[in-house]
């Protein structure tokens, strides 16, 4: 399908989404990890939620919401920023109270996006050259350092025909890889 005038009338700040990446393809070849991680995030969500660790709730809702507004689900992002404030507070009973509403938002998200790709092959997320730490650079190199596959990858195809582009996930990982 790939109409972006279909994800505007769903509500979709397709505008916003690509001051961010440019233009529309880039947008495009994109969205897919943006659909693989969703899913991981919140199984997590569920995870730490039930093991009252909301340190590592607000980890993840954090980067859940940064990914929903890249990509402009911004509904999805505004609860996502509640969850990560309440979490922050220690507030598990409204963290549990709204789990179900940001799961819905998120699933809404999801088939709008599975509709928007239709028929387009879903890359896994190991699929865009994640670092393992164990690689070597021997020209210039950039490391990208985020918590986001979204904006690592994005950032490796800006600079990647220039510089060999590195990638890491946190500052541990950037540290295992300069060392």
């Amino acid at each position: 399908m790939k109409d972006i005038k279909f994800l505007e009338k769903n509500g979709v700040d397709i505008a916003k989404s690509l001051e961010l990446f440019g233009d529309i393809n880039t947008y495009n070849d994109t969205i897919g990890e943006f659909l693989v991680g969703i899913h991981t995030k919140i199984n997590s969500l569920i995870k730490f939620m039930n093991a009252n660790d909301m340190a590592n709730y607000s980890i993840t809702v954090h980067s859940m919401k940064s990914d929903a507004k890249y990509f402009g689900f911004n509904k999805l992002a505004d609860m996502a920023l509640e969850h990560e404030t309440k979490s922050k507070a220690g507030d598990l009973y409204y963290i549990t109270s709204h789990i179900n509403d940001l799961i819905n938002e998120t699933n809404k998200a999801i088939v709008l996006i599975q509709e928007y790709m239709s028929g387009d092959d879903v890359e896994t997320a190991g699929d865009k050259g994640d670092s393992d730490g164990g690689e070597v650079y021997d020209s210039k190199t950039i490391l990208v350092v985020d918590d986001s596959n979204i904006i690592r990858n994005f950032v490796k195809r800006i600079f990647s025909d220039k510089y060999n582009v590195g990638q890491a996930k946190d500052g541990e990982e950037a540290i295992k890889i300069i060392k």
